[in-house]
């Protein structure tokens, strides 16, 4: 998929994402030039992007705890600190009219760092009332940010359910963990969409819970920059030619998901390296388990606005070849909710259940099939481990473009190939296949740059 058509294929899902729940909606987050017009939530009545920097950090001190059932988990030998230094992020307020009712909604995105480490991390292992071994490690990709609206009050947080600000390679706390008693401020509404102040996020509280205990200090200040506001036509740089591209949606339903995807995972053969991350004679698994629900999966089909909406309907349902040419085909099926497990030795048992999102299908057709690959936020629990997932592909996925024909269809999810992570090595495992049925269909327009290609 080129990555202009990948662009409209995620605006479209980010549109749809907007009558789901939350869950899924905050995985099809992204960021395009390309404007959708046709689809949405209610009637935008404003629009406002806000960039904002911060400078300080959040440190969160723990270890072990037996009155927080470390022993179940394994976790009793851990403890350490972790800091975040947060650097740039963009809070984005809307304002809609939905059903007579003016309502507004806020998010809010920590953007990761490129110019060093975002979250570094600290943590011993004892054995025996002795360290056994120290985990320091660095990660620069943390997602983190939320916000929301009660009362005409934006409640701005650091923390949130899903974030992976203080994941890292070594044993700890998972942003979800903390997110109550992470650093949080309260401003107006009508403040906030002004942009141009200062928001005090300083503060300590102490925590337990899933195995830890500790603190979560911050000296973070945020920084509001000026409002930049949206317009509802497209506004790409001046000289550039624009086309309307047409898309037709078709949604589908999960009907049933069976099988398992996983990995197996064990220390990296190098010992400076093994030592660095504490991962010498670390082995185990890790589990992915998928529901029916929440789920966001459609069909889309995309091409030049001038061709007759019959041509996209053959399309979707792999109609006569000659009247789906030029118009391109591409599924994406996204669980907003999931749970990860981690069952490992190191070389005393640390097992653990949490909770993720971002698990995303994509296939397009091409000869024949339809064929992608899947992908998925990082596999962490409170475990140590190798980070998987992200930007790279975990599986492959294809479906036979016949099954468009019926109503209802299975892709089928497998490995892909070995890999290796800073102080692991892993093997991805298992196989899903995940059945969906056709349901209602819905075009829209998207202004596009002129010579996008839509093969």
């Amino acid at each position: 998929m080129t990555r202009a058509r990948r662009q409209i294929v995620l605006l479209v899902m980010l549109a749809a994402a907007l009558l789901l729940p939350a869950g899924v909606a905050a995985a099809q987050s992204t960021s395009s030039q390309l404007i959708l017009t046709g689809v949405s939530s209610g009637k935008i009545l404003a629009e406002a992007d806000i960039p904002f920097r911060i400078a300080g950090q959040l440190t969160v001190a723990f270890h072990g705890d037996a009155p927080s059932g470390c022993a179940a988990y394994g976790l009793c030998s851990y403890s350490g600190t972790v800091v975040v230094r947060p650097a740039n992020g963009e809070l984005i307020l809307l304002t809609e009219r939905r059903h007579h009712h003016v309502v507004h909604t806020a998010d809010m995105f920590i953007t990761p760092s490129f110019n060093g480490f975002l979250t570094v991390a600290e943590v011993q292992r004892a054995s025996s009332g002795q360290t056994s071994g120290t985990c320091a490690d660095g990660e620069s990709s943390g997602v983190g940010g939320a916000a929301s609206v009660s009362g005409g009050q934006v409640i701005l947080r650091i923390l949130r359910s899903g974030g992976t600000l203080l994941s890292t390679r070594c044993a700890g706390p998972l942003d979800g963990d903390l997110a109550s008693v992470g650093p949080e401020a309260t401003l107006s509404f009508r403040a906030a969409a002004r942009g141009r102040r200062t928001v005090d996020l300083s503060g300590s509280h102490a925590f337990a819970g899933h195995g830890f205990a500790g603190t979560v200090s911050s000296t973070l200040v945020l920084t509001l920059g000026a409002r930049a506001r949206n317009s509802s036509s497209a506004e790409f740089p001046p000289g550039i030619k624009t086309t309307r591209i047409r898309t037709v949606v078709e949604r589908l339903s999960v009907t049933q998901v069976n099988g398992s995807l996983g990995a197996s995972i064990q220390g990296t053969s190098d010992p400076v390296e093994c030592q660095l991350l504490d991962s010498c004679g670390v082995a185990g698994t890790v589990g992915v388990t998928l529901p029916h629900r929440p789920v966001l999966a459609q069909v889309i089909a995309t091409g030049p606005a001038s061709r007759p909406y019959s041509d996209f309907l053959a399309a979707l349902r792999d109609g006569p070849a000659g009247m789906r040419r030029g118009i391109s085909m591409d599924l994406v099926v996204t669980w907003g909710a999931g749970s990860v497990s981690t069952a490992l030795t190191q070389p005393q048992a640390c097992t653990d259940t949490a909770p993720f999102s971002g698990v995303s299908l994509s296939l397009s057709l091409s000869g024949g099939r339809l064929a992608g690959s899947g992908s998925a936020s990082a596999l962490r629990t409170r475990c140590p481990g190798p980070v998987i997932g992200g930007e790279n592909p975990l599986w492959s996925a294809t479906a036979p473009a016949r099954g468009l024909r019926h109503r209802t269809f299975t892709i089928e999810v497998g490995p892909r190939a070995m890999g290796a992570e800073d102080g692991y090595t892993f093997s991805l495992d298992g196989h899903l296949s995940v059945t969906v049925r056709r349901g209602p269909v819905s075009q829209s327009v998207i202004l596009a740059p002129a010579g996008v290609a839509l093969p």
